[in-house]
């Protein structure tokens, strides 16, 4: 077996692999916080508003692309996984945000490092900017997954849950032996 560690390609004879229900090895509420949101640097705080409003507390309330969606209580802002990467937006889908991460592990809470957050560089233009501080722990690690009624006043995003396809298998069957019935038919009505 072959695999990367992030940082180098290794090899192994004893590697193992399991599958796993996502409920099981992620948490369903996530804390997001670092140590540079209060920092000041040359009167300027290390964290933009938009990123700083994104730290906090999030719940997992649906799936997509195998990983849990996480959205921050009463707010739209949203920690997802899409494109090959995690990122914290104001709305599910989006490919920019406020904080991401260019990794594809199935749970944000196992990511230690390598955390970026949204700047603007001299002439205004937004750019990523690493935080060696940026955490994400688990606060709580329940099957209960369901979110609970809003109760504040103003524009609240809807929760976002997977649908799983229809299953086809019935539709198949049928459409075999219709299929067979016109033949039938067809043959005789060519013999008289």
């Amino acid at each position: 077996w072959s695999f990367y560690n992030g940082s180098d390609l290794m090899y192994s004879e004893m590697l193992t692999s399991n599958c796993s229900k996502i409920e099981d090895v992620c948490c369903k509420e996530l804390r997001i916080s670092s140590a540079n949101s209060e920092v000041i640097i040359d009167d300027q705080s290390y964290y933009n508003n938009q990123s700083k409003n994104s730290l906090g507390n999030y719940k997992a309330i649906g799936v997509n692309n195998g990983r849990y969606v996480y959205q921050k209580e009463n707010l739209d802002s949203f920690l997802e996984y899409g494109a090959k990467h995690w990122t914290v937006s104001s709305g599910v889908g989006q490919n920019t945000g406020h904080i991401i991460h260019h990794g594809g592990s199935v749970c944000p809470e196992h990511i230690e490092k390598e955390w970026q957050i949204s700047d603007k560089n001299e002439d205004g233009e937004g750019v990523w900017k690493e935080d060696p501080e940026l955490k994400i722990t688990c606060v709580k690690k329940t099957n209960d997954v369901t979110p609970k009624p809003s109760t504040t006043k103003g524009p609240v995003a809807q929760s976002y849950v997977q649908i799983e396809p229809a299953r086809q298998a019935s539709y198949s069957s049928v459409a075999v032996v219709l299929g067979c019935i016109l033949m039938l038919l067809l043959s005789m009505m060519i013999a008289f």
